[in-house]
């Protein structure tokens, strides 16, 4: 999928303001055609565009909209609420909409070493994949 690449063979550039987009279902699984115009993104960023913002770096992790996304939906108001309570915030960045959950890196400090680190944030990212796959837009 897309996502930020640089260097010999466009490997991915991971790093700061690294990015993926993935489809918003799981390989094999056809995804709700009420997740029109989204996909499925992780990244590393600045938090400048949370409300409250620390104006540091944090990990993100959800849905993104393009187009004519199902947050824009009125019948959705009720399904965007909820994912608010599940700990997703709806936002603007870089012109899209989004609804993502964030992990700031000192959260990953409770493990101790490099590799638990990146378990942390790789269930992370795939418990937010799952608690939008598990929950998708009405309409």
């Amino acid at each position: 999928m897309p996502g930020k690449h640089a260097g010999p063979h466009n490997r991915p550039a991971f790093g700061r303001d690294y990015w993926t987009l993935y489809p918003c279902a799981p390989a094999g699984v056809t995804p709700l055609a009420t997740w029109r115009a989204s996909a499925s993104e992780w990244g590393l960023r600045l938090d400048t565009a949370r409300e409250e913002t620390r104006n540091g770096w944090v990990f993100y992790a959800g849905a993104t909209f393009f187009a004519d996304g199902p947050a824009s939906e009125s019948d959705n108001a009720a399904w965007l609420a909820a994912r608010s309570g599940e700990g997703f915030e709806y936002l603007r960045d870089a012109g899209l909409w989004r609804l993502w959950r964030f992990h700031y890196p000192e959260q990953l400090l409770a493990a101790t070493s490099i590799a638990k680190q990146a378990d942390l944030l790789a269930q992370f990212v795939a418990d937010a994949f799952r608690a939008l796959t598990d929950n998708g837009p009405p309409t």
